[in-house]
């Protein structure tokens, strides 16, 4: 998960890599909403695509992965998860904030025995999340008479949602 390997500081879509056997290969029939298998054991799968929009817009994406997964935009991290599961729709939604043009987005998939998969589909609910700078959320759970209850609901677009994080 954390090696890195050359498609994360530079995309070069000619680029060949362990003399000549590793190419990048488009494929056509990687149809966003369903999911797809990788081959291959014990390695990283790079998954590359160019997003153009005709001016700077959010938009969230639904992921899925077997194993962990990562994503870079515009040579960005949004992304990192180390994790080992079975790849399913919507086991990651990420914002992506696009530019006006062209725009990189970078996919790693880990996969250990058994091969890999992905799921990647533009977000059903691109929602309008309220975006609510740190400080502000802090000064609400400092306030007086603040009922911490009330705020994790488990529902981000009305209060906190708890989780975790294996580290």
């Amino acid at each position: 998960f954390s090696k890195e390997f050359p498609p994360e500081d530079e995309v070069d879509l000619t680029h060949t890599y362990a003399d000549g056997k590793l190419t990048w290969t488009e494929h056509a029939e990687f149809v966003d909403g369903q999911i797809h298998s990788l081959p291959g054991e014990n390695g990283a799968t790079y998954l590359y695509r160019a997003i153009v929009s005709e001016e700077a817009a959010a938009l969230v994406v639904s992921l899925g992965s077997r194993d962990g997964i990562q994503v870079w935009l515009n040579g960005e991290s949004v992304l990192a998860r180390n994790v080992a599961r079975g790849v399913a729709p919507n086991q990651e939604h990420v914002r992506l904030d696009l530019i006006a043009g062209g725009n990189a987005l970078l996919l790693k998939i880990n996969h250990g025995a058994g091969g890999g998969g992905f799921y990647f589909a533009v977000s059903q609910d691109q929602g309008d999340l309220e975006e609510v700078p740190f400080n502000k959320a802090y000064a609400d759970v400092s306030a007086e008479g603040f009922e911490v209850a009330a705020a994790i609901d488990g529902n981000p677009r009305t209060g906190w949602a708890s989780g975790s994080l294996d580290a």
